[in-house]
Formats: structure tokens, sequence, C-alpha cells
């Protein structure tokens, strides 16, 4: 990943956080949807790096849908609606 191994630090905050992540994500009734999530992702007008983007189509509308996660070590996630929208 960006031509060096992951440090210690980073496997483990790994672990804990993608787990919690597809927790959250089946929580919130996205279980059976088809999503690309990109870990690490390098973010294309600045170089920094996204936690997770997660890709697909959103299954209401059909339209593309795009979310940028950060993890922040997560061991748990709460799902949240703003604004009345997913």
């Amino acid at each position: 990943m960006h031509g060096h191994r992951p440090s210690a630090a980073e496997v483990r905050s790994w672990e804990r956080s993608i787990p919690a992540l597809t927790v959250a994500l089946n929580d919130a009734g996205l279980g059976e949807v088809e999503v690309e999530v990109r870990l690490e992702y390098v973010l294309p007008l600045n170089s920094k790096r996204a936690d997770a983007v997660l890709a697909g189509v959103h299954p209401t509308t059909g339209e593309p849908s795009y979310v940028v996660v950060e993890l922040k070590q997560w061991s748990r996630a709460n799902c949240s609606r703003a604004g009345g929208r997913a």
C-alpha cells in the first residue's frame, strides 16, 4: 500500500475498525447491497488518504453513491440518519 508496508499499529487499527464498519453497514440495511470498498484511498486533488471509500448504487434511487469514511479506530459504531437521509 502506497509503496510501504503498514505499521503494526495500522494493522491493529484495521483489525478493530473494519469489522465495526461491516456491522454498521449491516445495521443500516446494506448487508445485501453490492458495495466496492477502497481502503486507504488516496484522494485525487490533495493526496490525503481516506480510511475507506464505499462506492455503489443507492438501493432506493439507483443513483451512483459514494461515502468517505474516517474510521478513528472504531471498536463499535452506530447508524445515524442525518436530515432523514441514509
